[in-house]
């Protein structure tokens, strides 16, 4: 197991992000394979905590982890069938050939940087959200976040509460849960099944055209709890959906892994005024003091932080393995035709390849999956 060249600690990847950050989902459906989370520990679980946890996790569970590491790229030998995989390891280059590449990046690969009409000529601070800190080095300041999903509004949340001036730009609609009790409706199963493996066979197959029944359903009883919290937001000027077919943020996620925000107090701000709401297509384009709209006004800034999601993995594996490879897998995430996920957890057009990702419940599902995968492959014969 390979970690970031920057990223030496293993908890480093959550600890080094910003500083309001938690997990937006529940605790009892996040345990880790073999080893659950303490039974006193808070509904949701804050980054340093998880961050601890995973260095704890390491060490009790002897994984062999690598941390500064990075995966510099890979080439599959087709008569040998392994890979030549180029690792750069506390800076010393390092060559591997193992039969087998486990991508574990997750969907969000390098940062989304969109050319923004005149960003260039922005005097202040510009950051991808991916980049951001803390609220604690911008207080007082004028921030414009673009993007309305989940970072965009931890962020906002942030540097409102270090009595920033916050503006977000919205580029789209918008689905927006309340965590409690709308998203809790969707782990219902992990507090009433028996044991925490028959909440994952319960949540995880069922099969795609009961899924979306269910989705429909679910989504119906979220519209009815969240009915004042939307409304409130719309009343502003902030656009709301319920995702393609009325099937709500959980469908969003496995189609295209956003466009959603599980609100935790952001979209009262957004409501109360006290964080305020602009289309993108009111807007003009950036200049040095600020963000100038279509009507001539100007919002003033001293931070522009881009909240504007992730390229897709297969262009993160482009990245990595080049077009060939890139291409002959496909996309990755999202259903086929079948109403399977796309190349997780199984077999992909190149051999030896593999792919998982998702949240910590499909993950700890998953992975088991992909170790049998991993294990019929290892037991194959291979070329002399």
């Amino acid at each position: 197991m390979l970690g970031a060249a920057s990223r030496a600690s293993t908890g480093d990847n959550w600890r080094k992000r910003y500083h309001a950050l938690t997990l937006h989902n529940a605790v009892w459906l996040n345990d880790m394979p073999c080893l659950p989370f303490p039974s006193t520990w808070p509904v949701f679980v804050p980054k340093d905590k998880l961050a601890n946890w995973f260095e704890s996790y390491v060490d009790a569970m002897e994984i062999n982890y690598w941390g500064g590491a990075t995966f510099e790229g890979g080439a599959f030998d087709d008569r040998t069938r392994r890979w030549e995989a180029r690792i750069r390891r506390d800076g010393e280059p390092r060559v591997l050939r193992p039969r087998h590449v486990v991508l574990a990046t997750g969907l969000n690969g390098a940062p989304n940087i969109p050319d923004l009409p005149g960003l260039a000529d922005f005097a202040g601070e510009v950051t991808h959200a991916s980049a951001y800190q803390e609220g604690a080095s911008h207080v007082g300041g004028r921030a414009v976040i673009i993007g309305t999903g989940n970072s965009a509004h931890d962020i906002a949340q942030d540097l409102h509460a270090h009595h920033a001036e916050v503006t977000m730009v919205q580029r789209r609609p918008t689905t927006v849960i309340s965590i409690d009790p709308s998203a809790a409706l969707g782990d219902a199963a992990y507090l009433t099944a028996p044991t925490l493996e028959d909440s994952d066979l319960i949540g995880l197959s069922t099969p795609y055209p009961d899924l979306l029944v269910d989705s429909v359903a679910l989504t119906a009883r979220i519209k009815e709890l969240d009915t004042d919290l939307v409304t409130a937001l719309n009343a502003v000027g902030f656009r709301t959906d319920y995702g393609e077919d009325e099937t709500g943020h959980q469908m969003k996620y496995m189609r295209r892994g956003g466009g959603y925000h599980l609100n935790v107090g952001c979209s009262e701000l957004i409501a109360a005024g006290e964080i305020s709401v602009v289309q993108h297509s009111d807007t003009d384009r950036f200049v040095p003091d600020g963000l100038r709209l279509r009507d001539g006004s100007l919002i003033g800034a001293d931070l522009v932080v881009l909240a504007t999601g992730y390229h897709t993995p297969q262009e993160g594996l482009r990245r990595l393995m080049g077009d060939e490879v890139a291409d002959r897998v496909g996309p990755i995430w999202g259903y086929d035709d079948e109403g399977e996920v796309r190349n997780m957890w199984r077999p992909t057009a190149q051999p030896g390849l593999w792919f998982t990702a998702g949240n910590f419940q499909m993950c700890r599902t998953y992975s088991k999956v992909l170790a049998f995968h991993i294990r019929r492959a290892l037991d194959e014969p291979t070329p002399s």
